[in-house]
Order: C-alpha cells, then sequence, then structure tokens
C-alpha cells in the first residue's frame, strides 16, 4: 500500500517546486517510486546506476536551478550516492535525498541490504531527517508533514544544498494491483518567506572611506552556477575583473581572463591591490590563491547573502551581507571620479602581452591537448553550455579564457573526476541548447554509466580528450620526478571511445592532428538526432613538453 505520509511528501514537493524525480530500482523503494509516478505534475526517470544517477540529478538542477529528487533502496545504494551529494553541498545545489529503509529492530541483525542509513552524509549535506517506520499515529503524521516542509524549505533557501529524509518501510513494499493513489489539495503546506536587503547610506559612508583612500581595487569572480543578473552596470566599475572559467562574467568589459599566464612575470608590485572584493564560490587558479595569499591587501570585501565564508586568501576583513548582483549595482553607481584608470589599463595591458604570448606558442607547436583545446575554443559556437571535467580540461579552460558567449560549469565544488560525463547529461536534460563536455580518459572511462539509460539526450556532445592515462601526473610537480609516476599515478590504459559509442548508438569522430580536429569541428556542434563522442587521441609526453615551454 502507498501510506499516506508518502503522498504527503509528494504533495509538498510538487507545491515547492519539483517537477523531475531522478529514481533507481529497488523493491523497498517501490512506495516512494510509484507514489511520485503517479503525480500528474512530476516527470520521472529511472537510472539504475545509483552514482551517476546522483550526478545526472546534480546536473539536471544545476540547469533547471529547481530542487531534483533523488530516490534509492536500503543498502549500499545510499552510499553511491554519496560523491554527488558532497559536491551539490560544495556548490550550493538543491537535492532532495530519499532513500528506503529497513526498520530500526531490523538494523545490523544480518538483514539484507542493510547498514547505518540515518546521517550517513555526515556533514557533506544541509540537514538530515529520520521518519518514523509506517506512521499511521496523527502525532506521527503530523510530525513527517512537519519535517517534510521543513526539509525542502531548507534544500531551497540560500545557500541552497542537498537535503536527505531516510524513510523505513516494512512490508509489502508495492501497492495491491488497481489500487489508485488519491492526491489532493488538502496537505499542509509551511511556506517560508524572506527579502534581500540592500545596504543603507550609514554602510555606504563606511565602505566610501575605504574606496576613496584605495588606488589599487581588484575584483574577482568565484565559481556562479546560476547567471547573476549583473546587467552592464557591472562593466561601468573602472577596476580589472579577474573571472574564473566558472565565473560566467568573461564577457564583461572589464574581465581579465589570462590572469594565469600575467602572474607568471612576477610583476607583484604593480599588481598588488589595495582593496580586494570576492564573490562567487571556488576559484579554480592556483597562481590566483598565492598571489593574493602572499600579496595581502588592507582591505578584502567578500560580497555573499548567507551561510559560512571561505577565507580562501586569508585577508577577509569584511562580509558584505548581499548579493553581488544587487552589491555591484549600487557599486556600479558610486562616484570614482577620484581614482584613476592606470591599474586597470595595466591589468588590460598585461592581458594583451598574455594572448600574445599564448598565440606565439600555438603557432609552431605540435598536436597536443592544450593546443586542442584553443582550437575547441576558437570553433564553439556562441551560446553554447559548456562542462569541464576535472583535472586537465578545467586547468587547460582556464589558462585559456574565453569572450564568447558560452555559459561555463565545472563540478569544482569537491574537484572530482567522478560524475563529470552524469553532470553534463543531467544539465542537458534540462536545457535544450547544445551542450558539450571536455573530459579526459580517466574521468570520461571512470562514468561510462553515464550512458547506461534511456535518456541520453541528443543536444550533448562529449570532447575525450585521450592520451592513454591521468596525463596530469606527468604535468605537476612531485608526481612527475617519482618513478613509479608511470605505473601507479598516471593510470596507463589503452581504451577508446569507439566501442562506447557504438554500444550506446553515439556519433563518434577521431582526431589526431590539428586538421583533423578543424575538420570535425565544423559540423560536430551542429544539431542532431543523437549525441556525438569526439576522441582527440594524443601522446602525454607531447603534452607535458608543451605544457612545460608554457611555464617557462
Amino acid at each position: 500500500m502507498i501510506f499516506k505520509h508518502i503522498i504527503e511528501l509528494v504533495e509538498i514537493c510538487v507545491f515547492k517546486g519539483v517537477e523531475n524525480v531522478i529514481s533507481s530500482p529497488g523493491s523497498r523503494s517501490a512506495a516512494l517510486t510509484i507514489a511520485f509516478a503517479q503525480h500528474p505534475k512530476i516527470k520521472i526517470k529511472s537510472i539504475s546506476d545509483e552514482r551517476s544517477a546522483a550526478f545526472i540529478a546534480l546536473g539536471m538542477a544545476k540547469a533547471s536551478q529547481k530542487p531534483i529528487v533523488l530516490i534509492c533502496t536500503s543498502g549500499t545504494a545510499t552510499l553511491n550516492y554519496a560523491p554527488a551529494i558532497a559536491e551539490a553541498y560544495f556548490q550550493k545545489i538543491p537535492l532532495i535525498v530519499l532513500t528506503a529503509d529497513r526498520p530500526p529492530e531490523w538494523i545490523a541483525q544480518q538483514d539484507g541490504q542493510t547498514i547505518f542509513q540515518n546521517d550517513i552524509y555526515g556533514k557533506n549535506i544541509k540537514k538530515s531527517y529520520l521518519f518514523p517506520s509506517n506512521p499511521t499515529d496523527k502525532d506521527e503524521l503530523w510530525y513527517c508533514n512537519r519535517i517534510a516542509n521543513e526539509a525542502i524549505s531548507i534544500a531551497t533557501q540560500f545557500p541552497k544544498g542537498p537535503i536527505h529524509i531516510n524513510i523505513p518501510f516494512r512490508e509489502p513494499f508495492y501497492p495491491t494491483q488497481n489500487e489508485n493513489i488519491e492526491f489532493n489539495n488538502s496537505t499542509r503546506i509551511i511556506e517560508e518567506f524572506g527579502m534581500n536587503v540592500s545596504l543603507n547610506l550609514r554602510n555606504w559612508n563606511t565602505l566610501g572611506k575605504i574606496i576613496n583612500r584605495s588606488n589599487n581595487i581588484l575584483l574577482v569572480a568565484g565559481m556562479m552556477n546560476k547567471n547573476w543578473k549583473f546587467g552592464k552596470k557591472i562593466s561601468e566599475i573602472p577596476f580589472p575583473i579577474l573571472t574564473d572559467i566558472t565565473s560566467n562574467l568573461h564577457t564583461c568589459d572589464n574581465a581579465i581572463t589570462k590572469f594565469d599566464t600575467i602572474l607568471q612575470q612576477n610583476k607583484v608590485d604593480d599588481l598588488k591591490p589595495d582593496l580586494l572584493i570576492t564573490f562567487g564560490e571556488m576559484i579554480l587558479s592556483k597562481s590566483l590563491k598565492l598571489f593574493l595569499r602572499n600579496n595581502k591587501p588592507k582591505e578584502h570585501w567578500h560580497i555573499q547573502e548567507a551561510g559560512e565564508v571561505s577565507d580562501a586568501f586569508q585577508s577577509i576583513t569584511k562580509i558584505v551581507r548581499m548579493s553581488p548582483s544587487n552589491f555591484l549595482s549600487e557599486l556600479s553607481d558610486y562616484d570614482f571620479s577620484i581614482h584613476s584608470l592606470n591599474y586597470l589599463d595595466f591589468w588590460r595591458m598585461e592581458q594583451a602581452l598574455a594572448n600574445r604570448k599564448l598565440k606565439q606558442l600555438f603557432l609552431n607547436s605540435s598536436f597536443n591537448e592544450f593546443n586542442a583545446l584553443n582550437i575547441i575554443f576558437n570553433n564553439i559556437y556562441q551560446n553554447t553550455v559548456l562542462h569541464l571535467a576535472n583535472s586537465m580540461a578545467v586547468r587547460y579552460a582556464s589558462i585559456l579564457g574565453t569572450t564568447k558567449e558560452i555559459e561555463i560549469h565545472s563540478n569544482r565544488g569537491t574537484s572530482g573526476i567522478d560524475g563529470c560525463t552524469s553532470t553534463a547529461l543531467g544539465f542537458a536534460l534540462e536545457d535544450n541548447r547544445i551542450n558539450v563536455i571536455i573530459t579526459g580518459d580517466v574521468a570520461f572511462f571512470y562514468d561510462r554509466n553515464a550512458f547506461w539509460n534511456n535518456y541520453i539526450p541528443s543536444n550533448l556532445r562529449i570532447i575525450l580528450l585521450n592520451n592513454g592515462g591521468g596525463g596530469i601526473f606527468n604535468l605537476i610537480n612531485g608526481p612527475k620526478d617519482q618513478k613509479e609516476v608511470k605505473e601507479l599515478f598516471i593510470t596507463q590504459q589503452t581504451s577508446t571511445a569507439k566501442f562506447i559509442a557504438k554500444e550506446y548508438k553515439l556519433d563518434y569522430f577521431v582526431a589526431e592532428n590539428n586538421d583533423a580536429l578543424v575538420n570535425v569541428l565544423s559540423t560536430f556542434f551542429n544539431n542532431s538526432s543523437t549525441s556525438k563522442i569526439l576522441e582527440i587521441k594524443t601522446k602525454i609526453e607531447d603534452n607535458t613538453a608543451f605544457f612545460d615551454l608554457y611555464k617557462n
């Protein structure tokens, strides 16, 4: 039978904005799956691999900015959600995780598919809840309703994030034949309201004094998962904005995208800020982190509406509790007439030199991953969604930067390679634009179950950098100097995506030189009736040699 507390849980989810559910097959979770499947406003998909399922849900939530429900059975299935849940927590992505469980009396009693599931995700989730097992008492039903309302509200409150409800079930797990589920509008819904606050005149008088005595004002934009509505006003702020590749601010007038290359030139005295203003989440660039940690500004303001604040540069002096878009809009109205444009002009000059250096490097280079990424960036269509897998793909992109109108995403919350393809696939399911993921071979083959489902979208394009192993370990200092690097770090492999493409009926292309790559890219991003894979084959030694040349 389908229990009343489960029907109410579904109703509350729908009222609070849930439209999509990802479930994985299982008997103990059958009541949850069937209840959601029968609600007329819910779209449900079945993904067999729980790890891939969770990352697909993550991608869908990133694209829609709406909470996605995850449903799985009891036991180790719940543990397979953990990597994506951690990523969602640190990226502030709303997931509603519903795990079926054994009743408490059967935990640790040698019953099948049974582990300790309560609080299983530890600190990597906003909050965890436990339903009573098969509640019938009116107080128990009230309790389930209350915590369901609270849990889903917490998932969608700023900062957003995943929540977990662990739900014990006793047999029977399935409704009787022809049993109808009746949904109605009588379920109690608890609503919450809030508002953004602008800075008052007194606040601006305090901040204005600091602005007036600061010559070099530097803005740094970290990862932002949605397009903040900054508008054109951000370009009226006459200071450089260092834009992380995942900030999606790379097209604003004052954007400095080549700071990785610039910071290699050791012109610290001219670059050091007096006032640093930061907003957004993670910063990828290690060079930028080291630069700001070693050259601390007199003042560092971090702009964040709510939640814990990370002091990544070890220099925060003020936290401004306000949305970055509202703050920068108000900042753009400030009178900057006493400030010269020297600091901005200097960063722009350095960016021009960095562009010239990169162009010269690519001019006569042999075929390698870095060069391939440059060709891809030059050929990618405007208004594309670009996903960058962790390891070298996102690092190459960070160095190259772009000025094209493309939306960029990456799983930089925990920076793991697991689930990168599944996340991009999930995003593409909710976004009709062409979605491109650039990934390395280890990340790609690790997440091959991303294609083990019936929902592969035709707007997904996979660009696979296959160098026969984890080439990053031959590029970064430390592992490349160890005699064990080839056997224990690089993960040498000879796999190809050709057979995966054939198995899942995807269009397959391969490129092993510059001309072949340019030729494939002339049509690769076009609309088609199926997803496409482009495999770019290079040698680790060639990639290493070029990267060393770039760093020198």
